[in-house]
C-alpha cells in the first residue's frame, strides 16, 4: 500500500488560525488510525520544504501556520507524520517523466505534484493500493475519486481514476475496496467460478455471451482478476445500494456517446434471462476492456458483455 499526501490540497482554504487548527486535528486522527492498523505501507510527500512552504491559512505558509499553533498540537503533527510514519520524498525514486503533461479538474497541469506520481504508477502497476491524502476543505472538496489524463486528452486515452481520502471514514471505505477476496486464487477453472457465480455475485446478473467471453481468459489472467475485482466491488455495493452512484465506485462507469449510439448501437444490445432484448449503454472502463452493464434499479444489475473495447466513432 502507497500513501501519498496531496501537498496541492493546501492552497490558502483556511481563513484563520482556528480553521488551520481545527483541519490539523482531523488531519492528525486520520494518520493516527492509519499508523494503528499496522499494515505494511510506504507513505510519500514531496520534499519538505516545498511541502511546508504550500499556504495554509490565506497569504501564509504552512510552516509559519504550524509555528503559530498549540506547541503540544505541533508536536503531534510531527511525530505522527514525520517521525512515526517517516514519509519518503518520492522525489527520491521518481516515476513520471517530469516532460510529460498530467491535467485534472479543468485542464489544470499537475507535473511534478504528487499527483503525476501517483498517476504514473498507478498506470505502471495497478494492483499496488494506492490513495491521496488531502487536507479539509480542499479545492478537492470531499471527492473520492480524481480523474487524471496523461497527455492527450480523448477517449482512447481514458483518464486514470485515483483514489483521495481525507478522513478516517474514507480512508476505511478506500481500504474495503481493496481488501475484497482474489476469486481467481480461490478456484480451478473459469468454469467452476462460472457455477458458482450466483454465489459468488448475487446482485449480479450474468446474460448474452458473457460465459463464453470469460471462457476466453485463462485463470491465471492478469485482466481476469482486475474484471472479477470490479465486479466484486460492484456486487458489494449493490447490497445496500438499489441504484448506482458512480462516485461511489473506485472505477469509472460512463455511458456511451450519442453518435456511437447512432452509429453502433446494435453492438450494444444483449439478450436478458428471459430473452428480451436490452441495450446497454452503460460500461465499466479497463485499460483494454469494456464491462457491459444494465442496472435495474433495484439492487440488481445485469452483465451483457466483457470484453475487448467495442466499436465507437472514435475507436474503430
Amino acid at each position: 500500500m502507497e500513501i501519498f499526501i496531496n501537498e496541492e490540497s493546501l492552497h490558502g482554504q483556511y481563513k484563520d488560525l482556528r480553521e488551520f487548527t481545527a483541519a490539523l486535528k482531523k488531519f492528525i486522527g486520520l494518520f493516527s488510525y492509519i499508523n494503528e492498523q499496522k499494515r505494511k505501507l510506504n507513505v510519500y510527500k514531496l520534499d519538505t520544504h516545498i511541502f511546508l512552504s504550500k499556504n495554509a491559512i490565506l497569504n501564509d505558509a504552512f510552516q509559519k501556520s504550524l509555528e503559530a499553533i498549540n506547541p503540544q498540537l505541533k508536536n503531534a503533527f510531527t511525530q505522527i507524520i514525520f517521525a512515526r510514519l517517516n514519509p519518503k520524498d518520492w522525489k527520491s525514486n521518481q516515476v513520471h517523466d517530469s516532460e510529460d503533461i498530467y491535467h485534472y479538474k479543468d485542464l489544470i497541469a499537475a507535473q511534478n505534484t504528487s499527483i503525476a506520481e501517483i498517476t504514473e504508477r498507478l498506470l505502471q502497476d495497478e494492483d499496488t493500493p494506492r490513495v491521496l491524502i488531502n487536507f479539509t476543505t480542499s479545492k478537492f472538496e470531499d471527492e473520492l475519486y480524481l480523474a487524471v489524463f496523461k497527455n492527450d486528452i480523448d477517449e482512447i486515452n481514458l483518464p486514470i481514476r485515483v483514489a483521495m481520502v481525507n478522513s478516517k471514514e474514507t480512508f476505511e471505505k478506500w481500504v474495503n475496496n481493496y481488501s475484497e477476496k482474489n476469486i481467481t486464487e480461490q478456484y480451478n477453472s473459469i468454469n467452476e467460478i462460472w457455477e458458482s457465480r450466483e454465489e459468488i455475485f448475487p446482485n449480479l446478473i450474468f446474460c448474452g455471451d458473457t460465459q463464453k467471453q470469460l471462457e476466453g481468459f485463462g485463470i491465471n489472467d492478469k485482466e481476469l482478476r482486475t474484471i472479477f475485482e470490479k465486479l466484486n466491488v460492484l456486487d458489494n455495493y449493490l447490497t445496500t445500494n438499489e441504484q448506482l452512484n458512480f462516485d461511489d465506485l473506485n472505477f469509472q462507469i460512463s455511458p456511451e456517446s450519442s453518435s456511437t449510439m447512432q452509429k453502433y448501437g446494435n453492438l450494444r444490445q444483449f439478450n436478458l434471462p428471459n430473452g428480451t432484448l436490452e441495450t446497454f449503454t452503460l460500461h465499466i472502463k479497463l485499460p483494454n476492456l469494456r464491462i457491459y452493464i444494465f442496472p435495474n434499479n433495484k439492487g440488481k444489475c445485469f452483465v451483457g458483455y466483457i470484453g475487448k473495447h467495442l466499436l465507437t466513432t472514435k475507436f474503430n
